[in-house]
């Protein structure tokens, strides 16, 4: 969901952790996907992630 700058962002755990990806942990994964969103729309000026609904770390 986007609002007036700030995306809220929901991304399944089984999204982000694949087997392909076994050297690279979940905090690893969302600063990657966090960057890229922010780099490819400079419209979105803060940006909340969500792993499976709840924020990580918490």
């Amino acid at each position: 969901m986007l609002r007036d700058g700030t995306l809220y962002l929901n991304l399944s755990k089984d999204m982000i952790l694949t087997d392909d990806s076994p050297q690279y942990g979940l905090d690893d994964m969302i600063l990657a996907v966090g960057n890229a969103v922010l780099f490819n729309f400079p419209r979105i000026k803060q940006l909340f992630i969500f792993v499976d609904g709840q924020q990580p770390g918490s």
